[in-house]
C-alpha cells in the first residue's frame, strides 16, 4: 500500500503528541522526585543533628521528633500519590499510542 507524503506527515503528528507528553511527564516526575527527596533528606539530616544524647531525651523532645518524622512521611506519601496519578496518565498515553500504531 502506497502512502502519500500527507499520510506520513499525519501519522507522524499522531504519534508525536503522545511521545512528547511521555517525555514531558517523565521530566516533570523526575524533578518532583528530586525536589521532594532532597527536601526530606535535608530535614532528616537537620533532625538527626538535633537529636539529644541517648539518656538526655525528654518526652517533649521525643514528641517533637515523632511529629517531624510524621510530617516527612506525609510528604513522601504525597509524592507517591502524585507519581501514581502521573503513572495513570502515562499509561493512558501509551494506550493511545498503541491504538494509533496498531
Amino acid at each position: 500500500m502506497a502512502h502519500s507524503k500527507n499520510d506520513i506527515q499525519m501519522e507522524n503528528s499522531l504519534l508525536k503528541q503522545p511521545l512528547e507528553f511521555l517525555s514531558r511527564s517523565g521530566k516533570t516526575s523526575q524533578k518532583l522526585i528530586e525536589k521532594e527527596v532532597s527536601g526530606v533528606s535535608v530535614a532528616l539530616s537537620a533532625l538527626c543533628s538535633q537529636l539529644p544524647v541517648e539518656g538526655d531525651a525528654s518526652a517533649a523532645n521525643r514528641q517533637r521528633v515523632k511529629d517531624e518524622l510524621g510530617r516527612l512521611v506525609g510528604r513522601l506519601q504525597g509524592l507517591k500519590r502524585k507519581l501514581e496519578a502521573a503513572d495513570a496518565k502515562e499509561d493512558a498515553a501509551v494506550c493511545r499510542l498503541e491504538l494509533r500504531i496498531g
